[in-house]
C-alpha cells in the first residue's frame, strides 16, 4: 500500500462506527475510508495520510426485514451474489447486475458501499439501485435517496461513512439490467436498468441509464414515454440526445453511446414487462 499511497502515515482499524467517524473528523480531508481497496489506484497519490478500514464495523450483512432489503456497505459483490435469492424480482435484478460486474476475483474484493462511493460512468450496481429507488444510509442514521446522492456527488459523503443500502421489494413486479461493452467483463460503454412497479393503483416504470455522463441518470421523460407506449428504439435515442450530452472516449463516440443506451433501455423494458406480466 505504501507504493500506492506514498504519503500514508496511519492505518486505522476501528471496532465501532462512532470511533471510525471520530477518526475521520479529526483527520479531515487527509483521511479516507478504506473497504475493498480496488479503487486505491484512482486516489491522488500524495493526498492521503491516513485510512480508516471498515472491515471491523459489522457492515457485512444482507438482511430482509419485512418488505425491505438491506445490504451492508462492507458486503463484497461476490458475497452479495451468493446471498441473493432468486425468488423476487428485486433480488433477481441485483443478481444479474452483480454477475455482469468485473471478474470473479474482483467481485470478491469490491464492496457494495465502495461501488456507491466511487460511482462513475462505468458503474453497474448504482444503475440498478437507481432504477429500484434505493436509499443510501450514512453513519448508520442518515438516509438519503440514491438520486440525491448521485446529484450531490462526493460532497454527499464528505466526512461520512456509507453504512447500508436499503430498498423496498414491495410493488416491484419486474426488472432488468443490461450493459454493453467490448466483452463480458469490460467497463460499460452504455447500460440501463428498468423496473416495473405496480402498487395496485397504476403500473409505472423507473429507468436508469449508465455510461452517458459521469454518473447514472434517471430520465423521467423516458419513463413517461415507455409507460404510454409511444416510443421505439430510434425515437428513444433521439429523445436521449435532446436531453443529455453524452461523453466521448476511446471506447465509444457520443452518437454511438446514444444508440447503445437506447437499445439497452428498450431491451430492459421488454424483459422487465415480460417478467411483470408472467
Amino acid at each position: 500500500m505504501s507504493q500506492i499511497l506514498p504519503s500514508l502515515e496511519r492505518y486505522h482499524r476501528p471496532a465501532s462506527l462512532d470511533e471510525a467517524l471520530r477518526i475521520l473528523h479529526e483527520g479531515g480531508a487527509s483521511v479516507m475510508v478504506l473497504a475493498g481497496g480496488v479503487s486505491l489506484g484512482m486516489v491522488p497519490r500524495r493526498a492521503v495520510r491516513g485510512v480508516v478500514s471498515i472491515e471491523r464495523l459489522g457492515l457485512d450483512a444482507v438482511e430482509r426485514e419485512g418488505g425491505t432489503l438491506r445490504i451492508g456497505a462492507g458486503v463484497t459483490l461476490g458475497h452479495l451474489e451468493r446471498m441473493l435469492a432468486g425468488d423476487s424480482p428485486v433480488e433477481r435484478l441485483l443478481m444479474v447486475t452483480v454477475r455482469r460486474t468485473a471478474t470473479t476475483p474482483l467481485r470478491n474484493l469490491i464492496t457494495a458501499g465502495g461501488v456507491i462511493a466511487g460511482v462513475g460512468p462505468w458503474s453497474d450496481l448504482p444503475v440498478a439501485l437507481l432504477a429500484l429507488g434505493a436509499d443510501i444510509v450514512l453513519n448508520g442514521t442518515t438516509v438519503i435517496s440514491i438520486e440525491r446522492f448521485l446529484a450531490d456527488g462526493p460532497r454527499s459523503i464528505a466526512g461520512a461513512i456509507i453504512s447500508e443500502i436499503r430498498m423496498s421489494v414491495d410493488g416491484v413486479k419486474g426488472g432488468a439490467f443490461i450493459k454493453l461493452g467490448r466483452n463480458e467483463t469490460d467497463l460499460a460503454m452504455a447500460s440501463a436498468s428498468v423496473v416495473v412497479f405496480d402498487d395496485g393503483v397504476q403500473p409505472r416504470v423507473r429507468v436508469a441509464i449508465g455510461g452517458l455522463v459521469s454518473r447514472p441518470l434517471r430520465i423521467e421523460a423516458v419513463e413517461e414515454s415507455l409507460t404510454r407506449g409511444v416510443i421505439d428504439r430510434g425515437a428513444l435515442s433521439e429523445l436521449l440526445g435532446s436531453l443529455v450530452t453524452p461523453r466521448h472516449d476511446p471506447r465509444a463516440e457520443a452518437v454511438y453511446r446514444l444508440d447503445l443506451a437506447g437499445t439497452c433501455v428498450m431491451d430492459c423494458f421488454e424483459t422487465a414487462t415480460r417478467e411483470a406480466s408472467a
